[in-house]
């Protein structure tokens, strides 16, 4: 390029772009954006733009390219969606914000019935929300519940515990796995530190006798999926398939766009354990596919994936199709003050070894630019764990693994699916209710229902084929 030749407007703009954000960015990665500037457009014309006697570039809202329309080329530079000088957006942020969570609530509450059943045409499917139907989620691992000292401890109800807590209808929440019980003589009688009970072994009168003969009595039961959400600003949520990795963090993004767009929305009475975080759990939900990040790289041997792909994909996405201009800036904001929660699904459908590092490693390396941003990333468990899994596991990361479902989940999301599918059909109460009998008594004398049902996804189908025919398949090839 000719020297004395004016630099390209578009130079011009991206160049002032770049020295704006600056700050934001940081000295390593602005001098990267740099060198890209470099390349493209040569040092005379980036020289000339930078000379202190240069004229500075007349301000423009302008953003970055992320360039994905030649194959094997990964996103380059930075994109914050508009940036505009001085401080100004086109869009107050607030209504960015609240124009975000109402998309979030229309795509993460519809319940995908399409295609697992035959329909008469490509209407004909039931319009169920996830809200009507979703079932409190557990991971296979136990949480601290009730402990009893003292006066407490003296006024134990052993039968009344058992009856509220032991019982199979139960969700997890309500359910108790074990006691363990410290100092006294029922300590004494077992060689172990912290001897411990499980409940289904204890007849009320034995529970009774613990009470009386410990110091402390404590209970455990099933830790919730946000329970285990919320103990770990990182994690790496594990299921079968099926299990309801998803669904579980759809809920998450449905439940805190709700309360983003409503303050008398309480959170931690729709998301369990939410309450330790306090007003940090005041966060925006961002829930997104790893598979079309993935995709944005045809050859990954040619760009190795960081930080700034992730963010560049999560920019598009929330200015997809060009619309919402200045959405990628206003989230970047709540991003680096530790007010997001990124959901990133399926890194199991990452296809290919080298895809799926990538995917990996650019995940990690948006946690370390990020650390204040909470991060949940699902994946199935034969994808994830085990040695063959290594090269694709995110190191440091804890994992927490969704657990089947039990009776009391079945029974109650039956209860649900009903309830709403009825008020969407017009199926009267009283067949209504002969419907919820039939389908939970067949669960609990089934074995081959029963184990299906521990799927949400398998119950889900088994609840739409039973609504559409009455009942279910009797012979094992029908089913």
């Amino acid at each position: 390029m000719n020297a004395d030749a004016s630099p390209p407007s578009n130079l011009a703009a991206e160049l002032h772009s770049l020295q704006t954000l600056r700050n934001v960015l940081g000295e390593e990665m602005y001098n990267q954006g740099l060198t890209r500037l470099r390349a493209q457009y040569g040092d005379a014309a980036v020289d000339a733009l930078l000379a202190p006697s240069a004229t500075p570039p007349e301000p423009a809202a302008s953003r970055q390219d992320i360039r994905n329309d030649a194959p094997n080329q990964g996103a380059q530079g930075i994109f914050y969606g508009d940036v505009y000088l001085y401080g100004q957006r086109g869009k107050d942020a607030a209504a960015l914000l609240a124009g975000y969570l109402e998309r979030q609530l229309q795509d993460c509450d519809r319940l995908s019935l399409q295609g697992v059943y035959e329909q008469k045409a490509a209407d004909d499917v039931l319009q169920i929300s996830l809200e009507q139907v979703y079932t409190q989620l557990a991971v296979a691992e136990l949480a601290d519940r009730e402990t009893f000292t003292g006066a407490a401890l003296e006024q134990f109800a052993a039968a009344a515990y058992l009856q509220a807590h032991r019982a199979a209808e139960h969700l997890p929440g309500a359910q108790r796995d074990r006691c363990i019980v410290q100092g006294g003589a029922a300590a004494r009688r077992m060689d172990a530190e912290l001897p411990e009970y499980r409940l289904e072994s204890l007849a009320p009168d034995d529970l009774a006798r613990l009470a009386r003969d410990c110091d402390r009595l404590s209970f455990q039961g099933p830790r919730l999926v946000t329970e285990a959400i919320v103990a770990s600003r990182r994690l790496v949520l594990l299921g079968e398939p099926g299990s309801g990795k998803s669904t579980a963090l759809r809920y998450l993004a449905l439940t805190l766009a709700q309360a983003g767009l409503d303050e008398a929305v309480d959170r931690a009475a729709h998301l369990e354990g939410w309450d330790r975080l306090g007003d940090a759990g005041r966060l925006l939900p961002i829930f997104l596919p790893l598979l079309r990040f993935a995709r944005r790289f045809v050859n990954p041997a040619d760009h190795l994936c960081g930080a700034d792909d992730l963010w560049n994909y999560i920019a598009a996405e929330l200015e997809a199709g060009g619309r919402y201009e200045g959405l990628a800036a206003t989230v970047h904001e709540e991003l680096e003050q530790g007010r997001v929660l990124l959901m990133l699904d399926g890194l199991d459908e990452v296809a290919g070894d080298e895809s799926r590092r990538q995917a990996v490693r650019a995940v990690q390396a948006f946690g370390e630019r990020y650390p204040q941003c909470r991060i949940v990333v699902t994946c199935r468990v034969r994808a994830y764990v085990g040695e063959p899994n290594r090269a694709w596991q995110l190191p440091g990361w804890p994992t927490a693994t969704l657990a089947d479902w039990t009776l009391g989940q079945m029974q109650h999301f039956v209860q649900a699916w009903y309830a709403a599918a009825t008020a969407v059909s017009g199926m009267a109460p009283a067949r209504r209710d002969d419907r919820i009998e039939a389908l939970q008594r067949a669960i609990t004398l089934r074995d081959d229902l029963k184990r299906l049902g521990v799927r949400p996804l398998l119950l889900t189908i088994m609840a739409l084929v039973h609504f559409n025919d009455g009942q279910l398949p009797e012979e094992r090839v029908g089913l």
